[in-house]
């Protein structure tokens, strides 16, 4: 796994994390990540959830995702880096 940024904060907000098309994601407690599609906004709560996933505690993840969506974690328990990019 190739590491492409720092860790960046989960958070309850919607974040795009640049052209990321591939994101490790770590949860210290149980945690629900979202990708939600293009229809909502960088640091808003709006847009259309395409899909949900409930992670364990203590977990390492690799969620992929289109660059223009955004992902969303319902707690501030973990973190993303950034493993894949597009034009990277």
């Amino acid at each position: 796994m190739k590491l492409l940024a720092a860790k960046t904060a989960t958070t309850a907000t919607n974040l795009s994390l640049s052209k990321a098309t591939s994101v490790a994601v770590y949860c210290s407690a149980i945690t629900i990540i979202s990708v939600v599609k293009n229809d909502g906004t960088e640091g808003g709560t709006d847009g259309t959830v395409q899909g949900s996933i409930t992670l364990p505690a203590g977990s390492v993840t690799v969620i992929n995702k289109d660059t223009d969506q955004f992902i969303l974690a319902n707690v501030t328990n973990g973190t993303y880096t950034v493993v894949a990019a597009a034009g990277v």
